[in-house]
This record gives structure tokens, sequence and C-alpha cells, in this order.
């Protein structure tokens, strides 16, 4: 065996052996972050060498850029990653319908959700995972709104002012989300149990509303972290996805409070690229 060959299986090796026993799997759906991949993977490579925790990172990515190469680079090279990529016309359901998909795949105890673009800092996984795994929260929710947050990183005042209404309009909507100072953001974490026989059907970028609508769960912890500068890439907030959102809350409100609404739809698979080193069952976890 060559030693280029050698140093692939070990890495390979390596990799296994890393995501057997998985605590936390950091959630991360990607469009076109190629610029910031292996940041992401160094920072948080750092940080939980730090904690002691085990990881994984499941990508779930709609790139048309290098994304996806990077990711199976790194894959190659021993990390604890995995990918699902949904080429062009395979993206049904917007960055909810990645999430679902995620979800469904996590190795994980706990599961945190945050955004390839380290606005979300990766050094927040301790503190939103640890009152999951080691205190009796089902849910955290990363805030930007609670004393010791920040929500500088909004990029332009019209970003604030949007996420401000968002927030008011979500908490006036459904009781559930009032227990949260930011329900609307997309920095959160959940046991994974908190899903067991929820029928989600979001859209667009709520998908914490979502799961705190929907899914079982009694206690929650607001975890305050700064909303960071975007370093690389470009938002991909939009009109169409703010137009997504507001869909979603009245189909959601319609479905939970009136009992009708459509039936959320079965995520296809068909087509997808499945980055896998050893196909961790989603619910064959460590304890």
């Amino acid at each position: 065996m060559s030693g280029e060959a050698a140093e692939a299986q070990t890495n390979s090796l390596a990799g296994e052996n890393r995501l057997r026993d998985v605590a936390v799997t950091v959630l991360v759906p990607t469009r076109n972050e190629g610029d910031n991949i292996n940041r992401l993977l160094s920072r948080l490579s750092a940080h939980f060498s730090e904690t002691g925790r085990s990881y994984e990172v499941l990508f779930v990515d709609d790139s048309d850029d290098d994304t996806p190469d990077l990711v199976r680079a790194a894959s190659a090279a021993g990390e604890p990653v995995r990918m699902i990529h949904r080429p062009a016309g395979r993206r049904d359901g917007g960055l909810a319908g990645a999430l679902t998909l995620g979800m469904a795949r996590a190795a994980g105890r706990a599961v945190i959700v945050m955004d390839g673009d380290l606005q979300h800092p990766p050094e927040v996984a301790e503190p939103m995972v640890a009152p999951l795994l080691d205190g009796p929260a089902q849910v955290t929710v990363g805030s930007r709104y609670a004393a010791g947050g920040s929500a500088e990183g909004l990029e332009y005042r019209w970003r604030h002012w949007a996420s401000v209404g968002s927030r008011w309009l979500v908490q006036a909507m459904f009781r559930e989300t009032r227990r949260s100072s930011d329900p609307g953001g997309g920095l959160f974490a959940i046991r994974p149990e908190v899903l067991d026989g929820a029928a989600l059907a979001p859209e667009g970028y709520k998908m914490l509303v979502e799961i705190l609508v929907r899914g079982k769960w009694e206690v929650l912890v607001d975890v305050p972290y700064r909303f960071e500068t975007r370093q690389d890439g470009q938002t991909k907030s939009t009109l169409v996805e703010g137009w997504n959102m507001i869909k979603h809350l009245v189909g959601l409100w319609w479905s939970t409070r009136v009992g009708w609404g459509p039936q959320p739809p079965t995520p296809r698979v068909e087509g997808l690229e499945f980055l896998d080193r050893n196909e961790p069952r989603p619910r064959d976890r460590a304890r």
C-alpha cells in the first residue's frame, strides 16, 4: 500500500471512530459557503477539543459553488463530518426543508443548528448543549435579545427591524414561543425526542417556531450570544423568504389552532448525495 493510500485509510478510520459515539450533532445548512467551511470546522474542532464532548458536523448543502467539494475533502482528511447535498431541483422546502431532512439523520443526543457563515459563533455550542446534556432542558435558544446578547451583526437597518417585527408577530400568534426572547432566530438546540411524533411542515427560515409549537418540550433555556458580522458570502435573507415566513405562520396557526391545513409533504431523497461514514441510525445515540 502506498504512503498516500495508507494515510487516506488512517484518516477514514479516524473519522469513523469519532462518529461512533456522538454526543452532539452540529447541523449546518449551507448555500454557497465555500469561503467559510474550513474556518467553521477549525473553530468547532478547537472548541470541542476544549469541552471534551464527542461531536459530528452534518452539512445539509444546497450549494452551487465548491462547498460540497470542501466538505468531501474534510471527510477524507478524517474530520467528523457528514453531508446531504441537494442539487438544483431537489431543494424542497428551502432552508426549513433542509433542516427537517438533517434532523431526521442526526446522530447526537443533542442537535444544535447553526449557520455556516460564522454569524453564529461556533464557541456558543457548549453553552447551548450543556443544559440539554447535563441539565433538564429539552430546548435551548440562542438569543440576541436576552441580557448579554447582541444583534449588531444584522447587516442593514431593515434587517434589524424585520427581526424585531417578526419576533413580535410570532409571539402574538403562538403562546408557546413566549418562553423565549428570540423565537424566530436560527440558532437553537434540542434533544431529538422533542420531535418524536411531531409532523413538521416548515417553510422558509422559521424552523424553531415550528418546533416550539409542534414539538414536545417543557423546559426551555435562552442562551445569550452576539450575532456576528458576516465576513464572506452574501446574506440569504430576501423578500421571498420573508413572504414564505408569513405563509408559514398563517398555515401553522390554521393547522394548530383550527385543525385545518395541508399535510406535511414527505421529504424526497431521490437524487440527493449522502456522504456518510458509518450510517448512524437516528435513534442509535450516545448515552
